[in-house]
């Protein structure tokens, strides 16, 4: 059978916490090789080489440029970010409103088109995802009951850049709220999280994503 070829797009944030002073979801998007090898499958792995700011603003200019320059050439977009759970967390919704954390320089966001609905889907099927997610994960020696997926997504800059990316492909496609043509993917890793241990989960997910497209 002849192999057939899966980009994706990858993403991560800049710092915003004192705390961690590294955000691991851009060190996680930067350690990514440049491709892997899934049975028939050839993923090739483009990171985008600079953190996405914590700017609602920042955000809502600069990712439907950036999907606009990769159109055509992506078969996906993976947006990786971090949060203080313990698992790794896919997100299934991205919601369009409800933001009332300011970002780091003190700014809300504007109004979504009311087109859009209150949240966006992602058109993968999660559940298979996962399924098959956590059976990479196992393959790569780790605990599959790490792998989980969620339904909310925080309602600050990474739910706002989900939502951003799959409203994108909604007004591409001009399908506002239908749940189709989104290949579109979150992925919250733990803040104290390894830079190595977040690549291979990132690496599980993106082979499960091939599987399933």
């Amino acid at each position: 059978m002849a192999q057939r070829t899966f980009t994706a797009l990858v993403t991560g944030f800049e710092p915003f916490e004192e705390e961690y002073p590294v955000n691991p979801s851009y060190e996680i998007s930067q350690s990514l090789p440049p491709s892997l090898a899934d049975h028939h499958v050839k993923i090739n792995i483009v990171p985008l080489p600079s953190p996405l700011r914590v700017s609602y603003r920042h955000v809502s200019e600069l990712m439907p440029a950036i999907l606009d320059s990769y159109a055509g050439s992506v078969d996906m977009v993976l947006h990786i970010g971090m949060y203080s759970g313990h698992a790794y967390a896919v997100e299934r919704f991205g919601h369009a409103n409800g933001y009332v954390r300011p970002d780091l320089y003190g700014a809300l966001p504007t109004e979504q088109d009311e087109r859009l609905g209150e949240k966006l889907e992602t058109s993968f099927r999660v559940q298979n995802v996962i399924r098959k997610w956590q059976e990479e994960t196992c393959t790569a020696g780790y605990n599959a009951a790490e792998c989980c997926v969620s339904e909310d997504a925080g309602r600050f800059l990474c739910d706002f850049t989900y939502f951003t990316t799959l409203a994108w492909y909604g007004k591409k496609n001009k399908r506002f709220t239908a749940t189709f043509d989104r290949p579109v993917l979150f992925l919250h890793v733990p803040a104290d999280n390894s830079v190595e241990k977040g690549r291979v989960f990132a690496e599980c997910l993106l082979k499960a994503s091939a599987a399933c497209y």
